[in-house]
């Protein structure tokens, strides 16, 4: 590992525990075994040095799981990308959180920090977009609000669940497949649904993800669902 490398490993380290104030160039240098002028030297200024770290941390392109490029199981390929995304943000909460703090006194440290969220975000969003006009998905699956709502569940469980355990779903390892099912089964655009027949009255109609056929259901007709069917019995 060279100078450059250990330097800006040693400042990643050093900002997830002790936030900017407490990350100065002396324990970064010592913690990389050089000198304070060698980092100097290197980096320039503490800023850049901490940028260049979080930027080394968050690249997109080497953490970012893609999805598949012809969508064919969206729950099943969903809860895989899921499982893993939430992983990744585990491994830099700790990263995050400090950004996070520092967004109003160094507003330009956080696009580093938040270069995972932000690419996983558009990930996703293609994908349901190749998956809705492929007819992988029902008719008025709402693309934006699912991956918004998508991404912003993992993001609030993977940096939240171990400061309030008891908000999130459990066992840990099955929430993704949850927050996957709750999307797929309930993001619709808001428009009214049409019903067969005309008329007042009649049953609701079933708006679910059917994973065998992906399409806006009719009434349930099971007896017993409707009061006319049970004064029959």
């Amino acid at each position: 590992m060279t100078k450059r490398e250990r330097i800006l490993e040693s400042a990643a380290t050093l900002f997830g525990a002790r936030g900017y104030r407490g990350t100065t160039t002396r324990l970064i240098a010592s913690d990389a075994g050089v000198s304070e002028v060698t980092l100097f030297r290197i980096f320039g200024t503490k800023d850049e040095l901490l940028r260049e770290a979080l930027e080394g941390l968050s690249t997109p392109n080497e953490l970012v799981r893609p999805l598949p490029e012809t969508p064919a199981d969206p729950e099943r390929e969903l809860v895989e990308w899921c499982s893993t995304y939430v992983r990744q943000l585990r491994a830099l909460r700790s990263i995050i959180r400090k950004s996070m703090g520092e967004l109003a006194q160094r507003p330009s440290l956080v696009p580093h920090a938040a270069a995972l969220p932000a690419d996983a975000s558009r990930v996703l969003r293609e994908y349901l977009d190749r998956a809705s006009h492929g007819r992988v998905l029902p008719r008025g699956f709402d693309v934006e609000a699912a991956a918004t709502v998508l991404v912003g569940v993992l993001f609030a469980d993977a940096l939240s669940r171990d400061l309030v355990p008891r908000d999130f779903p459990r066992p840990e390892a099955q929430a993704p497949r949850r927050y996957v099912r709750l999307v797929l089964d309930g993001i619709y655009h808001s428009r009214p649904l049409k019903r067969r027949g005309g008329g007042g009255g009649g049953g609701k109609y079933k708006t679910g993800f059917d994973r065998r056929r992906t399409v806006v259901g009719a009434p349930s007709r099971r007896s017993g669902s409707n009061p006319r069917d049970r004064r029959r019995t």
